[in-house]
C-alpha cells in the first residue's frame, strides 16, 4: 500500500491509474489468498473501503480535470454477468445499496436473466439491454451491417492474413450466432488448436465442434426441445420460464431485436440432441385413404 501512495505522488494521472488496475487485476487471477482476503475486507469494513475509494477517484477526476486531461472517469465491471444467478440477484436488487455507496461513474455488466425474469434493477440509475449483433434479419435475409461489424471485431484481436482463407474468418463469425464474447471464444479455441503458423479451415471446424460440446454437456431433453421449437417460430416470443431463462443466460438461446426474437445458438444445431428435437417437430406426411376408408394408392379407378 505504501509502494502504491508513492507512485500516486508521483505520477497520479492515467498512467498510474491503468498501473494500478492491471496491478490488481494481476493478482486476482495470480493470487487465490489475494482474492479471499480483500474479499473479506471488503465485506467486514465495506463502509471504510468505499470511503478510500470513493476518496481516490474524486482525487483522481480532479487531478486529470486540472490537467486538461478528462472531465469524468468511467469504471467498468465487466464479467459480472457470468456470475451465478442468486449472487447475481443479492448483488443488484437486494445489496444494490452497496453498489449505490460508490461515488463514481460506474458500468455493470448483469445476467440478461435479471430482466427477462421481471427482476427490477431500479435502484440503480439504469438499466440497458445490449442486442446481440445481428447476422440476419428475422425473416432470414442476410444482415451484412451485422457480419462487417464483427469482421472489424476479429481484426482487432488478430491479424486476418493469420487465416489460411478470409472465408474461415466468416465461418467463426457465422458460428458466433453475433454474439461478441462467443467469437472470441472461437477464436481462441482455433489458435489454441492450430499446429502451424496459419489457421486452416480444418482447426476452424474443430474449434467450432469444440464450442459445441461445451453445450452437449450440460443441455437436457427438454432443452432441445425448447430451442428447436423457437426456431421453428422463426424466434417467437413464447414466454420467459426458468428453463428459457437458463437457455439465455448460458447463451444457448440468444435474443436479438432488445429481445423481440430469438434463435438457438449456431453451435448448438450441430448437435444431434437439437436435430433429433427438431425432426420429432416435423409433421407427418398425410396419406391418401380410398372412400371405403382402406388406405389407397393414389390411382384413380377407371
Amino acid at each position: 500500500m505504501a509502494s502504491i501512495t508513492n507512485e500516486a505522488g508521483a505520477e497520479f494521472g492515467i498512467p498510474f491509474l491503468a498501473k494500478l488496475t492491471a496491478r490488481l487485476t494481476a493478482a486476482f487471477k495470480t493470487s487465490s489468498v489475494y482474492k479471499d482476503s480483500l474479499r473479506e475486507v471488503v465485506k467486514k469494513t465495506f463502509t471504510q473501503f468505499a470511503d478510500a475509494f470513493n476518496a481516490l477517484f474524486e482525487a483522481a477526476e480532479e487531478t486529470l480535470a486540472e490537467r486538461g486531461l478528462a472531465e469524468r472517469l468511467l469504471l467498468i465491471a465487466d464479467g459480472t454477468d457470468k456470475i451465478p444467478l442468486d449472487d447475481a440477484e443479492r448483488l443488484f436488487i437486494h445489496e444494490s445499496e452497496q453498489l449505490l455507496a460508490i461515488q463514481a461513474l460506474v458500468l455493470y455488466t448483469a445476467p440478461i436473466t435479471l430482466k427477462y425474469g421481471g427482476t427490477s434493477v431500479s435502484k440503480l440509475d439504469t438499466d440497458e439491454v445490449l442486442p446481440i449483433i445481428k447476422l440476419q434479419q428475422r425473416d432470414g435475409g442476410r444482415h451484412e451491417a451485422g457480419w462487417q461489424t464483427m469482421r472489424d471485431l476479429l481484426a482487432r484481436r488478430i491479424e486476418t492474413a493469420t487465416f489460411a482463407d478470409p472465408a474461415l474468418i466468416d465461418r467463426l463469425i457465422e458460428y458466433s450466432g453475433g454474439h461478441p464474447r462467443e467469437l472470441l471464444r472461437l477464436l481462441r479455441m482455433a489458435c489454441e488448436l492450430t499446429e502451424s503458423e496459419r489457421i486452416e479451415a480444418p482447426t476452424v471446424e474443430r474449434a467450432i465442434d469444440k464450442l459445441a460440446a461445451d453445450f452437449r454437456y450440460w443441455l437436457q431433453p427438454a432443452d432441445y426441445k425448447l430451442l428447436a421449437e423457437v426456431d421453428a417460430r422463426k424466434g417467437a416470443h413464447v414466454g420467459n420460464d426458468e428453463r428459457t431463462r437458463n437457455l439465455l443466460w448460458r447463451l444457448a438461446l440468444l435474443h436479438y431485436n432488445d429481445g423481440s426474437w430469438r434463435a438457438s445458438h449456431p453451435v448448438v444445431r450441430r448437435l444431434e440432441g437439437y436435430q433429433e428435437a427438431l425432426r420429432a417437430l416435423a409433421p407427418t406426411p398425410a396419406r391418401h385413404t380410398g372412400p371405403t376408408g382402406r388406405r389407397g394408392t393414389g390411382k384413380g379407378r377407371s
